[in-house]
């Protein structure tokens, strides 16, 4: 598993290293540009991936039985994502902070709802009223 895990951030790190360069600017008018902190990134997640590809290759060990608990962060990624196109930040950030304090960190509906609402406003607050930050709306233009 580490092997496909390995080549799949060699693929992302290859296409923030391209975007960095080539869409962003790395370094224009002698000054670090949008594209210089996901090069570098890319530039570390390709060296890591591939030190442990050659690691790998180098000790002959049997995979590690996988742990599929350890890919529920990148659906909640994806899901995440989803929410935010269409339900906009606000509501996507207290979905998902609601289902995964309710689901996975097992909490209870009544804490799961505070915590969620009490952090959801907070963010906000802070970033669309306060500091006047304009977030994603999503479909809906609900926040």
């Amino acid at each position: 598993m580490d092997l496909v895990i390995s080549v799949i951030i060699i693929a992302i790190s290859a296409f923030w290293i391209d975007q960095g360069i080539t869409r962003y600017g790395f370094w224009p008018d002698g000054i670090p540009g949008g594209g210089f902190i996901p090069v570098l990134f890319g530039i570390v997640a390709l060296i890591a991936s591939v030190a442990v590809i050659a690691l790998r290759k180098r000790k002959h060990e049997q995979p590690a039985p996988v742990d599929y608990t350890a890919f529920i962060p990148i659906g909640a990624g994806v899901v995440g994502i989803v929410f935010i196109q269409t339900l906009g930040i606000s509501l996507a950030v207290f979905f998902l902070m609601f289902l995964w304090m309710k689901f996975l960190s097992k909490y209870s509906f009544l804490k799961s709802i505070g915590v969620s609402l009490a952090f959801t406003l907070f963010i906000f607050g802070v970033f669309r009223v306060w500091l006047r930050v304009p977030f994603p709306s999503g479909l809906f233009h609900l926040m």
